[in-house]
Order: C-alpha cells, then structure tokens, then sequence
C-alpha cells in the first residue's frame, strides 16, 4: 500500500493562525546542512502545534495523532539560483541524510514540474517529505502516529507550500479573449474561438481562465485528448483548487479513463471533506471496473453527505444487488424512493428485487 505524504488543502487554513519559528522541533531529527552542500538557504520555516494544531483537529479528524509539523522553504542563494541543477543537488542531499541516519523511503515520485520524496524514521514516529519546483524547496517535518486513511487529506500540505506565487489573475485582455471567444462560440464559429484562444494562451500560459475555456471548446469539438490536457495544465496551476480537481476527473471519466478519474476524484474528496459529489462519482468508477466493495464504500460516504440524493441510493443498491443481497438492496431502492417518490429508476429496481426475493415471481 502506497503511503504518500506530499501535500493538505487546509494549509490556508493553517497558514492564516501559524507563527513564523525559528527554533528546531525538540527532538527532531537534524536538519541536513544543506547551505553547504547545495548552496540553498532557509527562506522561513512555520510550525504548527498548540493550541492552533488542537483547534485544527476539532474541524478535521485527518489531522489526529499528530503532536506537530514543521514546513520549512529553501531558495537558491545569489548566483546559485541561476543553476538548474541546484534544487536537485538538495534533494539528493537529502536523501543521503535519511539513508545516513537509517529513515525508510516511502515515496519516490516524479510527476510534471513537481518532485518529491517521503520518508519515514525506523520507528514510524517521523515523517518527512521533501518537495522541490523550479521556485525552491519545500520540506515538511510530521510527528505523531499517522494512518494509512488519513494521508489524502495530509498530501496537500507541501503542494500548497509550494505555491509561493499565486496564479495569475485574469488580465483585461484575457477577459477580452474570452469574451470574444464565447461570441464566436455563440455563433457557431467554434475553431475561430479556438484559434483565438490558443493565440493568447501562447502569451498567457498561466491563464487558467482561458485554459478552461479552451478545453470546453475541444470536447465540444469532441477533441476528448486535447481538453484533457488544457484541463490537466490547469490542475497543475491551481493543485489544491476542488473545481479544478472535479472538471478535470469528470472529464477523464467521460472520456472512460476510470482509473484515473478515480483518483482526480480522490483527491477532489480530500480537497471537500463536506462534499458527497467526488465520492459518489468515485463509486461509479469502482462501480464501472467491477470493483464493487469499494464502490459501496464510496457510495456510503457520498450518501452520509447527502442523504437526500435517491441517485446515490440507487447506484449503493445496484451494488448491493449484483453482490447477491436483495434485501439490502432494496432497503436502498425504498431510501431512494423516499428521497424521490417520483424515481422511475427507483421504482423499477425495487420492483426487480422485490421479484427475485419472491422466487421471481
């Protein structure tokens, strides 16, 4: 089993109530001397314990069994910054640390413009995962005991410290862009609206605006494979963005990429705890694979969430169903008829059911 410790949503949250520190954490493994062996140095470093991190444990259970974290960020020093390699020299450094002082690799990933590597220290207690983008490096220090279940909503702590720049708000003339774009769009001109939008984008790439736009216009065009990747880019500028996470793993799921819908919708979950859309499309990715455990696991947190979605109790009792559990399945026809007496789908599920229990009479 995977464990990933990456990045959590909730840092801006955390970045709103922590203080900036300077102290080590008190029994902490060292901090590598990286100054020297990378030529990089320590822009800020914030801690989160207290009272701060017992008030973030009251609004969000992933964060219990954790006594504190330290987030430190690192930047090239003067000329050093000019060399490509540099943060790589970090990274590298880092690893002969952990492998010296006899840590476990846990993670070893490399995907896009975003590195990063987890550790763990031979007792579990510590967890470390270091992060790096062509801005600098981010390194994040946990201690506690944590769980399997609770890394979802914790791998967004470093990718949100990572985001040193916000994105680029829309300019004026991204805005005329896309006004633009929608009339031709209106009119029926879709390739000249995509022509005009790709111009700008050619001199505005970091334009998520525009970038969603684009890719709504490709999938109209049914160009599933070049909406994908404007709307991958843009998950990439807004990481911990749960609309951005949620257009992109609808779109995958439309285009019958379950597997990786799935985990867009994963992580859209992590972003919303309070939120039973990611969950319930993530049960109809499990649903549509066969895996159907996981399905109805799915389908109960979305249904925890909303208890009034009948779609929800339908799919949880097509699970159940194809499990070989009439009953329980239609315990879950009856909840969706409730929640819409008018349910055509309910009614004719509870209907089939109800047969089979009877000997198919």
């Amino acid at each position: 089993m995977m464990i990933r410790v990456i990045a959590v949503s909730l840092l801006s949250v955390l970045l709103s109530a922590v203080r900036v520190a300077t102290s080590a954490a008190p029994g902490a493994p060292p901090e590598p001397a990286i100054k020297q062996a990378a030529r990089i140095v320590k822009k800020q470093e914030l801690r989160i314990e207290g009272p701060v991190l017992a008030g973030l444990k009251q609004r969000d259970p992933a964060l219990e069994g954790i006594n504190y974290v330290v987030l430190r960020r690192y930047a090239p020093e003067g000329a050093a910054a000019a060399s490509g390699g540099i943060l790589e020299s970090a990274v590298k450094h880092y690893a002969a640390e952990m492998e010296r002082l006899g840590w476990y690799t846990l993670l070893t990933d490399a995907t896009g413009r975003r590195k990063g590597t987890a550790y763990s220290s031979p007792e579990g207690d510590w967890l470390l995962a270091v992060n790096t983008d062509p801005r600098g490096m981010v390194t994040c220090l946990i201690n506690g005991t944590i769980s399997l279940d609770q890394m979802p909503r914790l791998e967004f702590i470093v990718l949100k410290m990572l985001s040193t720049d916000p994105p680029a708000l829309p300019t004026a003339e991204d805005m005329e862009t896309l006004r633009k774009a929608e009339l031709l769009a209106r009119d029926g001109k879709t390739s000249e609206a995509q022509q005009a939008l790709e111009t700008a984008l050619a001199k505005s790439p970091g334009s998520v605006l525009l970038r969603r736009k684009l890719a709504g216009i490709y999938r109209e065009q049914k160009r599933g494979t070049d909406a994908l990747a404007q709307l991958k880019a843009v998950v990439a500028l807004e990481p911990a963005a749960y609309w951005a996470r949620m257009d992109y793993a609808r779109a995958l799921y439309d285009e019958g990429d379950h597997q990786a819908a799935v985990f867009q919708f994963s992580q859209a979950a992590a972003l919303a705890p309070d939120k039973g859309t990611p969950r319930y499309f993530a049960g109809r990715c499990y649903q549509a694979t066969g895996k159907l455990d996981q399905a109805l696991t799915a389908y109960s947190a979305a249904a925890r969430l909303a208890p009034h979605w009948s779609s929800v109790q339908i799919r949880m009792g097509e699970v159940l169903e194809a499990q070989g559990k009439p009953g329980d399945a239609a315990a879950c026809f009856r909840k969706a008829l409730k929640a819409d007496p008018n349910s055509s789908a309910a009614k004719e599920a509870l209907d089939r059911v109800t047969r089979k229990q009877d000997g198919g009479k």
